[in-house]
């Protein structure tokens, strides 16, 4: 299977390797997904945020989306996996009281994803 276009020029080589829906955080979404990607030419990692809306006019049968990624450092898409990983262990373990400390990371180069 294709994966989407890299913003570094590889062709249709950026992979989703992790996926994880989250509750969505504006009324009109419908689906919200966290991503992770990996570009399987350049070695690039993405954090890449998947908005879904089913909210469009009515005499539109597409739904509306937005797909934006930012690159990011391999050291932070390896904790993110690991944190990805475990999720469902920590929402039950912490009963989504789950408070880590603050987590910085720097999202540099936005693009848009695309087919």
């Amino acid at each position: 299977m294709a994966g989407f276009i890299c913003p570094s020029g590889c062709g249709k080589t950026l992979e989703t390797t992790k996926s994880v829906e989250v509750e969505p955080q504006s009324p009109f979404s419908e689906q919200e997904l966290v991503q992770l990607m990996h570009c399987t030419i350049c070695d690039a990692h993405a954090l890449t945020l998947y908005r879904e809306s089913h909210a469009g006019s009515f005499d539109s049968e597409d739904d509306d989306f937005v797909h934006d990624g930012y690159i990011i450092d391999k050291k932070v898409y390896d904790e993110l996996i690991h944190i990805m990983d475990n999720i469902d262990k920590l929402n039950e373990l912490y009963r989504h009281n789950f408070k880590s400390k603050d987590t910085e990371i720097t999202l540099a180069n936005n693009f848009s994803i695309k087919v």
